[in-house]
């Protein structure tokens, strides 16, 4: 009887697992890109600004920083799908 209740555990963890199909959920999740790299704050939220005005989605990441607190670096990213628009927006508005 043990065997038979393993036996269905298996089961219906062989059956959630081909019910679940990873393809088609990563199909409805973004990917982020780097767009740019920016070499101060005041940069990074001045393309961020202009990307958001053009309706394009994006972040801003932190990953680099002196130790006295200037020369932050920060990178653009955006949704892989916005990726053309928001590289022409960026040639358009002198980045």
């Amino acid at each position: 009887m043990n065997f038979s209740i393993r036996a269905i555990a298996v089961a219906a963890i062989l059956a959630a697992s081909v019910a679940f199909e990873p393809s088609a959920w990563a199909q409805t999740q973004s990917t982020w890109n780097t767009l740019y790299m920016a070499q101060s704050q005041t940069v990074a939220r001045r393309l961020e600004a202009t990307l958001k005005a053009q309706g394009i989605p994006c972040k801003l990441r932190l990953i680099g920083k002196s130790a006295d607190g200037r020369d932050n670096v920060y990178e653009v990213l955006v949704a892989s799908q916005d990726f053309n628009n928001a590289s022409a927006v960026l040639v358009e508005n002198g980045f």
